[in-house]
C-alpha cells in the first residue's frame, strides 16, 4: 500500500509501520546526519587543534579514494562492450590507476584541480609514474575481452599500450580532469562533514553526491557513493 503526503514524500505500509520512500538525495542526506550526528566514530573524531586531525582526516582521504576508483571502474565495465568506447574507455582506465594524493598538513588532504585548464601542473601529478598501474588495469580488461569473445577489442587492450593510452588521455584530459575533480569535492565534503557536523554541511554531502554521480562520465553512480560514509566511519573506528 502506497500514499503520498502534501508535500510530495511517498510513503509505504511495511506489516504494521509506514515508511517514507525517500529520493536518493533524501537517503544521503539522512545517512550522513544518522553517522555525523549520532555515531561515536563521527562524534569523537579529532578536530584541528587535536594532535591526530592531519593523520587521521589523511588516512580517511587516501581509503576513499583507493575505494572509489576501484568500485567506479568496476562498475563502469562490468559490461565488457564498455570497453568499444574507447574515448570514454580510456580516461576512466586512468582514473583507476592515478595516484593517489597523501596529502599536507595542516589540513590539505585532496586534489585541488581548480587550477584547470589554464594550469595542469595539479592534473599532471596525478598521472606521473602510473605506468605499472596502467598495465594491470589493461592485463585485466585484456582478459576479460578475450573471455567475452571480444579478441580484436582484447589486443587493443593489451599492456603493451600502455603509454599510447596515457599519452591519448594527456591530449584530451577534460574527461578525465572531471572524474578527479568530482571525487575531490565528495571527499572535501565528508571530511567537512565530520569537521562540523552541521545540518549545512550534510546537505552540501547530499547535494554533491547526489548531483555529481547522478550522471558522472554517462552512468549513475550514486551508489557507489553513498558507500564512502561506510568506509569513512570504517577509517575512523580504526584509527
Amino acid at each position: 500500500m502506497y500514499g503520498k503526503f502534501a508535500d510530495g514524500l511517498e510513503f509505504k505500509r511495511c506489516g504494521n509501520e509506514v515508511v517514507p520512500l525517500l529520493t536518493p538525495r533524501n537517503a544521503f542526506r539522512t545517512a550522513a546526519a544518522d553517522l555525523a550526528m549520532g555515531h561515536p566514530a563521527w562524534i569523537n573524531a579529532p578536530t584541528e587543534n587535536e594532535s591526530k586531525y592531519f593523520r587521521t582526516w589523511q588516512g580517511v582521504s587516501n581509503a576513499l579514494q583507493t575505494g572509489l576508483r576501484a568500485r567506479i571502474a568496476k562498475e563502469y565495465f562490468r559490461d565488457p562492450r564498455s570497453y568499444v568506447d574507447r574515448a570514454a574507455a580510456y580516461p576512466m582506465i586512468v582514473y583507476q590507476a592515478a595516484r593517489i594524493y597523501h596529502g599536507n598538513p595542516p589540513g590539505d588532504f585532496t586534489y585541488d584541480l581548480r587550477d584547470f585548464p589554464d594550469c595542469r601542473d595539479t592534473l599532471e601529478s596525478t598521472w606521473k609514474t602510473i605506468g605499472f598501474a596502467i598495465q594491470r588495469a589493461l592485463a585485466d580488461a585484456e582478459q576479460r575481452l578475450y573471455d567475452a569473445g571480444m579478441p580484436a577489442l582484447a589486443r587493443r587492450y593489451a599492456p603493451r599500450w600502455h603509454e599510447d593510452l596515457l599519452l591519448e588521455v594527456q591530449r584530451k584530459p577534460k574527461v578525465f580532469h572531471k572524474l578527479m575533480a568530482v571525487e575531490s569535492d565528495l571527499i572535501d565534503t565528508v571530511i567537512e562533514l565530520g569537521m562540523s557536523r552541521t545540518a549545512a554541511a550534510v546537505c552540501r554531502f547530499a547535494k554533491i553526491a547526489n548531483l555529481r554521480y547522478k550522471n558522472l562520465h554517462g552512468r549513475d553512480f550514486r551508489a557507489q557513493a553513498i558507500d564512502v560514509l561506510g568506509e569513512a566511519t570504517r577509517v575512523l573506528m580504526a584509527g
